[in-house]
């Protein structure tokens, strides 16, 4: 069957704008627990930035995960809800973080003890990198040889400069991508499941039921 091509740019360009929209809406809502607790233990621009960056990043990296996924065969019906419920089971979580986070109550802090070691194990992770000689090269390229001013340059300088903040939300988020897909593939299972009973009752294949 021809398609047409114009229709086809459309629907494409319609599911990015969605997909940028839905990704956008989840990665920041989601980022928002660490995001105010980093800010909070240093107020620096470029620490900020670091930030805002490294959430971008992953705002364009699902987006591009939906727009060659979503629209393909390569993406099962089952799969499309297991993410989506993922998705929001992860940013209710965060919701529900951010009073614990702000207020102080410790039965929702609890909340944020998943993003709290997810930061911990990147910010160890970028110190971790930075000690790599070739790490260091770049450093005296970019700040110079002086060790003093290497430690306050904007760029490259410490845990709190733009690119060790960038590589730490980065790596951060990673795990906690890690985290989500995990939820996914649990809901996956569960709806697996389900369409397959629901299939030995009527008879249908369970591919049926699943979209």
């Amino acid at each position: 069957m021809e398609t047409n091509p114009e229709r086809s740019g459309a629907c494409c360009q319609w599911l990015n704008r969605a997909a940028l929209r839905y990704w956008t809406f989840h990665v920041c809502v989601s980022a928002a627990p660490s995001f105010l607790f980093a800010y909070g233990l240093s107020r620096k621009p470029e620490r900020l930035w670091g930030m805002v960056l490294g959430v971008a990043f992953f705002i364009a990296l699902y987006t591009l995960f939906s727009h060659w996924t979503y629209p393909s065969e390569k993406s099962s019906a089952l799969w499309r809800r297991a993410m989506r419920l993922a998705t929001w089971i992860r940013t209710v979580w965060a919701i529900l973080a951010l009073p614990g986070l702000m207020l102080g109550n410790k039965a929702l802090k609890v909340m944020f003890s998943v993003d709290l070691i997810a930061g911990m194990i990147a910010t160890s992770l970028t110190y971790f990198i930075g000690k790599f000689p070739p790490v260091g090269w770049v450093r005296i390229m970019i700040a110079g040889p002086d060790a003093n001013q290497r430690r306050h340059h904007v760029l490259v300088g410490d845990m709190d400069s733009l690119l060790p903040t960038f590589l730490t939300t980065v790596i951060e988020g990673f795990i906690l991508s890690g985290l989500l897909f995990c939820i996914a593939f649990v809901c996956l299972w569960a709806f697996a499941f389900r369409a397959r009973r629901a299939a030995k009752s009527s008879g249908l294949p369970a591919s049926v039921l699943g979209t």
